[in-house]
């Protein structure tokens, strides 16, 4: 009788699980989820020799590459700044690149406390969405609040409550100027020094670059509820609750890391809860921990992070190994957002939050624009939705689609920073955009095509 019933029990939960998946499919087709595009799993139809060949290729040239900047690392260790350097790990005896700040956070917050908080969340995630749903939701608020206590201090706590109070109030005037001239103001907190300086004696300077981070990405998530909550006029108001948004912005396992999402798209996924299988969790998890620890034993070896904040010794070092050290700026720029956001999925998808994916392989992307569509997905649909769509998108002529695409990339430099560097970085990607755009307008041109003989 008992296994009868186990039977039964299991043919249930698959039955349900295969419906939610249909739901979730009829989701995304709605564009509440992340739709994977077919090109995600495009394969080139060459034959198998000649695929062979150029991996092989590639592999003997990457080692040839890396070689040479091991050995310049190597060479010009005792001329790069002691602060740019840990102790490794004890079997390879070697002093580890810690230059890289974003990825050394991330790094020790992986520490043995966080980790059994993070699975203490799993847990009872798990057991309160299969015995009490209806405490689920109060528990998501509960623990992430009360977790960021513990991680954060408290004057960022209480600064960030100050933001998420700000924003809230002026959302429930559903002036979409206001809005904006709110999130204009959360950035210039960070970017202009004079309005942050009365603050500035209550934080360490940990604390401060924790804090600067978690604004930042506290105040996209801000404008995204507010704007939400302008377009949105009487189908659902309960949609817009002060509890859910502080659900929202407060959500653990993408507070800090990102990625990011919409508060549409989050509100949907945490309030349907679909469920997903716990071993492709465990094994995308795996995945991500993989690359994590081959980062980490890569800088322990390849100093390409400390040369570059070196500029003397950079001009010192062979043109081959300038040439490794971009190619592993490049690479490591990748895998550092493919760890990062892939175990915040991770930790997501326990929840039924299918948050975006990771970033796509940089070297396999040829079209300007996939690197924006396909590296920071979530910031893509955000900047997709609330500024290029406004301002005309892609479907009101050309101009309208450059004066969008200008617009977007303003705010991710203004986002950044607003300095000198983000300024040519933002001016160039823009310009490839265009570029790009005018080349796809004019080729797709009958007469184009006729006069160089296409068709």
């Amino acid at each position: 009788m008992d296994s009868r019933r186990r039977r039964k029990k299991l043919e249930k939960n698959k039955n349900k699980i295969k419906n939610n998946e249909k739901t979730q499919n009829n989701a995304e087709k709605a564009g509440s989820t992340f739709p994977v595009s077919k090109r995600d799993n495009e394969i080139a139809a060459l034959p198998w020799v000649e695929v062979g060949a150029y991996f092989i290729f590639i592999c003997v040239m990457m080692c040839i590459v890396m070689q040479e900047l091991h050995r310049e690392s190597k060479a010009k260790f005792f001329k790069l700044k002691r602060y740019n350097f840990a102790n490794g790990w004890r079997i390879f005896g070697t002093k580890k690149d810690i230059s890289d700040t974003e990825w050394n956070h991330f790094i020790n917050l992986l520490n043995p406390v966080n980790m059994l908080g993070i699975l203490g969340y799993v847990l009872l995630s798990h057991l309160l969405q299969r015995h009490l749903p209806q405490f689920r939701k109060v528990f998501l608020l509960l623990y992430s609040v009360i977790g960021l206590f513990i991680i954060l201090s408290l004057p960022t706590m209480l600064l960030l409550a100050a933001h998420i109070i700000l924003m809230f109030v002026l959302a429930k005037t559903r002036s979409k100027y206001l809005i904006w001239a709110g999130v204009f103001f959360q950035i210039s907190t960070l970017n202009f020094t004079s309005l942050m300086s009365p603050i500035q004696k209550f934080f360490t300077h940990e604390d401060y670059y924790v804090m600067v981070i978690i604004v930042a990405m506290t105040s996209i998530r801000c404008m995204s509820f507010g704007l939400d909550y302008c377009e949105e006029h009487t189908e659902a108001p309960q949609k817009f609750t002060l509890f859910d948004y502080i659900t929202y912005v407060f959500y653990l396992p993408t507070f800090m890391t990102g990625p990011l999402m919409s508060y549409g798209q989050f509100y949907q996924q945490y309030n349907l809860a679909l469920p997903y299988e716990y071993g492709k969790i465990v094994k995308e998890t795996l995945y991500y921990f993989f690359w994590c620890y081959f980062l980490e034993v890569a800088l322990q070896f390849l100093y390409f992070s400390a040369i570059h904040n070196e500029q003397s010794v950079l001009w010192k070092i062979s043109p081959l190994a300038v040439g490794a050290s971009a190619l592993c700026h490049l690479y490591f720029f990748q895998m550092k957002y493919v760890v990062i956001y892939g175990l915040s999925r991770c930790l997501a998808l326990v929840d039924g939050v299918n948050a975006p994916k990771p970033p796509n392989c940089i070297m396999a992307m040829y079209q300007y624009r996939d690197m924006w569509r396909y590296f920071d997905r979530g910031l893509h649909h955000i900047l997709m939705k609330y500024i290029y769509f406004p301002f005309g998108g892609s479907k009101h002529g050309i101009g309208r689609q450059i004066l969008g695409a200008f617009m977007c990339f303003l705010y991710v430099c203004y986002w950044h920073g607003f300095n000198r560097n983000y300024c040519y970085w933002a001016l160039f990607n823009w310009c490839g955009i265009v570029f790009e755009s005018v080349i796809i307008m004019v080729s797709s041109l009958k007469s184009f095509n006729t006069f160089m003989g296409f068709s």
